[in-house]
């Protein structure tokens, strides 16, 4: 990613390096390189925003989402996602804006909410055979089981999320950590 980074700028093409930021500030937010994680946001945002390209803001949405939630800023992801739902053309960011509405619903105790965007997940998941989303659907699944007091449906739903994710090498990203 640094790499691409640096040849999308050597070539000037700012689309590549928002793109390439934008998965670079992720990538930093999941180790909790969080100021290195800002600056790298905070580059794809600003091309996104001059190109105005949809998919590129709805990744820039989604990089700063997981800053804010790397430093437990939950609020700051839904008024960041909210307005990106389902702006793009592309469902697998789609799913993604809606994994992290969820997770930070979820976090803020919003349970219903939650749901509503978790079922999103699910649905588009199901449509796209979207193994990673799948299984943060049922993670999520999984929570709120809990939040109803059923652990024995709980275990056998995270047990199966950690399945899919095993066969589909889809890791846990560390926001999900305290949950799990």
């Amino acid at each position: 990613l640094t790499l691409a980074v640096r040849i999308a700028r050597e070539l000037g093409d700012r689309w590549a390096e928002a793109c390439a930021n934008a998965y670079l500030a992720c990538w930093s937010a999941h180790r909790n390189r969080l100021e290195q994680a800002k600056v790298h946001a905070a580059i794809a945002d600003e091309f996104a925003n001059d190109l105005r390209d949809d998919w590129l803001l709805s990744l820039a949405g989604w990089a700063n989402a997981w800053v804010a939630l790397g430093e437990g800023r939950h609020e700051d992801v839904l008024a960041r996602l909210k307005p990106l739902r389902h702006v793009s053309f592309d469902p697998q960011q789609h799913q993604m804006v809606d994994i992290y509405l969820g997770l930070s619903q979820y976090a803020l105790g919003h349970w219903a909410d939650a749901a509503v965007s978790f079922m999103s997940v699910v649905e588009i998941s199901l449509r796209t055979r979207g193994l990673r989303s799948s299984a943060a659907a049922i993670e999520a699944a999984a929570y709120l089981a809990m939040r109803e007091a059923r652990p024995d449906v709980c275990a056998r739903l995270l047990g199966k999320a950690a399945d899919i994710r095993e066969r589909a090498r889809a890791p846990l990203m560390s926001f999900w950590l305290q949950h799990n």
